[in-house]
């Protein structure tokens, strides 16, 4: 083999530490004067889907326990890319959107019941697929992997009720009875399993319950007697499941059994499952890299070193690691993560809060950089195949990962 001359190692060297530009497509939306409260992803056809949100209207209950308060309803509607916009019912509000399947609760304003809505999206408009009547409004629903829906009586899934509902929205069985009193509750599922984790009211430890998905027939419980911390989230990565209970993270197999657990500070409260059995927190002012299978670090990497990393952009970047913010991160492929690191810890960004994406390999080295800074409102990072869309209030923003 014949050695590298100057020439070579140099265009190595430089090779190496260039960020690429991979930005394929920047697609302008519709402009709109109503705040913009969220954003999707078609993924049948890579089209941007904006969720709107109207200044609510003040109104007074007639009747029912309400009857002396003043209830601010809004008006939401569905922004599709080619400028079309569905609105819902005065006072609905979307509750959960998976694969083109949106979920709203409309309260009503004479009792204390509500209207729970299936909707569908196809061919660039929305079509409602079936209704239920609610016994109580204040009530949360989650579209899972099988298009089933699970119906909590609380919102933030605190209750003392959990029903599985199919797709024409009628009642499979009840998870959780009201016998069953508890504080709080996480939930997370598969395609086959329902995974709760919930802190009963009278009781120092937590309680683990696994349920089929499809007919809510529940498979096994048990009492995780040596985690007796808050749950606050909960997430699949492959065949384990991730806790994070007020500064632990945990790990537990499929059958509830503890298999590593580890102090853990998550400035965001977010975890990030991706492909490889792995899952991404910001621990502290770090990005951490961890096994789901053992708990163990494979990376960690200061944050301000990718973020700084765009300083190119003449951009004012934060000389504090403290702040800066992983605020999403999917994978992209078998072997790249993509970061969006902002200045606030915040989905919804205020104007001039820089924000930048950042691509890294399975090392957790960066290779691709772009600021999305300056923008009012970064929304939504989405991953296909080889593509990450950024979706804001004026852009849609696509990324090839070359």
């Amino acid at each position: 083999m014949k050695p590298f001359n100057f020439i070579q190692i140099l265009l190595i060297i430089i090779s190496h530490n260039t960020w690429s530009q991979s930005r394929s497509n920047i697609t302008s939306l519709s402009s709109t004067n109503k705040n913009i409260l969220d954003a999707y992803l078609d993924q049948s056809n890579g089209m941007s889907i904006r969720l709107l949100i109207d200044k609510g209207v003040q109104v007074v209950p007639k009747t029912g326990p309400y009857s002396e308060l003043e209830l601010t309803l809004y008006t939401q509607s569905i922004l599709f890319e080619n400028g079309y916009e569905y609105k819902f019912s005065e006072g609905e509000m979307l509750n959960d959107f998976r694969d083109n399947i949106i979920i709203t609760i409309q309260k009503h304003t004479d009792d204390s019941k509500a209207t729970l809505r299936r909707y569908k999206i196809t061919n660039n408009t929305v079509v409602k697929i079936a209704e239920r009547l609610l016994d109580f409004a204040e009530t949360t629903a989650q579209i899972l992997e099988n298009g089933n829906c699970l119906l909590s009586d609380e919102s933030e899934n605190a209750g003392n009720e959990l029903v599985l509902l199919g797709k024409d929205l009628k009642v499979i069985t009840k998870l959780v009875t009201n016998k069953e009193e508890f504080l709080t509750c996480q939930i997370a599922c598969n395609q086959d399993k329902i995974f709760i984790v919930l802190k009963e009211t009278y009781s120092s430890s937590l309680s683990f319950l696994m349920f089929d998905a499809l007919l809510g027939m529940p498979i096994s419980s048990k009492e995780i007697n040596s985690i007796r911390e808050y749950p606050q989230k909960l997430i699949c990565s492959n065949e384990n499941i991730i806790l994070y209970a007020s500064g632990l993270l945990v790990g537990l197999n499929q059958n509830g059994d503890l298999l590593w657990q580890r102090k853990a500070i998550l400035p965001t409260g977010e975890i990030y499952t991706l492909s490889n059995n792995c899952i991404l927190a910001q621990t502290n002012n770090q990005l951490e890299l961890i096994s789901s299978g053992t708990g163990k670090t494979v990376w960690i990497k200061a944050i301000n070193e990718l973020f700084d990393a765009n300083n190119a952009n003449n951009i004012d970047i934060p000389t504090k690691s403290s702040d800066i913010y992983l605020t999403s991160a999917v994978a992209v492929g078998e072997n790249s993560i993509a970061l969006l690191l902002s200045q606030n810890n915040k989905r919804y960004l205020e104007p001039n809060y820089n924000a930048q994406l950042i691509f890294i390999d399975s090392e957790g080295r960066g290779y691709f950089k772009d600021s999305v800074g300056n923008l009012n409102y970064i929304l939504k990072m989405f991953a296909k195949n080889n593509k990450v869309t950024i979706i804001n209030d004026k852009t849609q923003i696509d990324y090839d990962n070359k």
